[in-house]
This record gives C-alpha cells, structure tokens and sequence, in this order.
C-alpha cells in the first residue's frame, strides 16, 4: 500500500467519522440499490487495488 492510498484512506475515514453522519442520508447508490455506501466500497477498491490502479472501478462507482 502506497502513501497515497494510506492518505485516501485516512481522507475517507476522517469522511465517515465526522461529515457524513451530519448528512443525515446515505449516498443515492446505497440508498437505491442497498449495500455499501460509497465511501465504503471506495475505501474498499482502495485496498483491495490501490488509488491509482483502482481509479476505473472508483469511476464506475460514482457514475452508476
């Protein structure tokens, strides 16, 4: 794991923590096709791939 998916993953965790239960809602993929919210499964193709490696399947995400 690089640096920079060590920096991502604090970025997101720090995201989880402390803005979105101020949100008060889940993102729309989550909230219509349940599962893993988007920060979740982002944080997820980041270990699993690494930032840069897995910046298609993050794309793909955000775009469905």
């Amino acid at each position: 794991m690089t640096r920079l998916d060590r920096l991502a993953l604090s970025g997101i965790r720090l995201y989880q923590r402390q803005l979105s239960p101020r949100k008060g809602f889940h993102c729309a993929h989550a909230a219509l096709h349940g599962g893993e919210s988007c920060s979740a499964a982002v944080a997820r193709i980041v270990r699993e791939d690494g930032l840069r490696r897995g910046r298609a399947r993050i794309a793909a995400r955000f775009g469905a």
